[in-house]
């Protein structure tokens, strides 16, 4: 976007409207406004990495510990608390991960009830119903959204690669 007036544009704004709404509540001089949204960030990535962690493992030890052992990182807890954008862009990616993993998950489901339909209909000579090209699951409408916040943050080349796999059709002719 082209501005009439001098902008400082290493950055995408995403990551300055971020810091900028803790600001707002707090106001332009508490310094705990311009960190309670990366604070707030870092601990939201906690839970996330814990729910991720369970979905994969299968576990809820398992993404127990996963989320305690971010919560105590020394990186993750200085990046949370200093109002850097590498908090931000940690927190989409890993973001557009899970919902890369709920798609897989809805994919998965999607499959399995086409597959019983066709061999439904198979045993009672009807016509198979077809689906193709399937209706867009997690990784179209939630996939996009989190790399394209991460883009925001920062000129991430991740976000441009995440959000366009499940677009492209990749995850499902890929068979995950």
């Amino acid at each position: 976007m082209l501005l009439d007036s001098p902008e400082y544009v290493v950055h995408p704004p995403v990551g300055k409207w971020m810091i900028a709404a803790g600001m707002w509540l707090f106001g332009p001089d508490n310094p705990f406004g311009w960190r309670f949204g990366a604070a707030l960030t870092g601990t939201l990535s906690i839970f996330l990495l814990a729910l991720i962690a369970q979905k994969l493992f299968r576990s809820l030890t398992l993404g127990a510990v996963a989320g305690v052992l971010l919560a105590v990182d020394g990186h993750h807890l200085v990046m949370s608390r200093t109002s850097l954008l590498d908090i931000f862009l940690m927190f989409w990616v890993l973001a557009a991960f899970g919902a890369l993993l709920m798609d897989r998950d809805d994919g998965r489901r999607r499959l399995a009830v086409r597959l019983g339909r066709q061999a439904a209909a198979s045993r009672t000579d009807a016509p198979a119903c077809s689906s193709w090209p399937p209706a867009p699951g997690w990784g179209s409408a939630g996939g996009g959204s989190p790399p394209g916040s991460a883009w925001g943050w920062r000129w991430a080349p991740s976000g441009q690669r995440c959000s366009s796999w499940p677009a492209s059709g990749c995850s499902r002719s890929s068979g995950t």
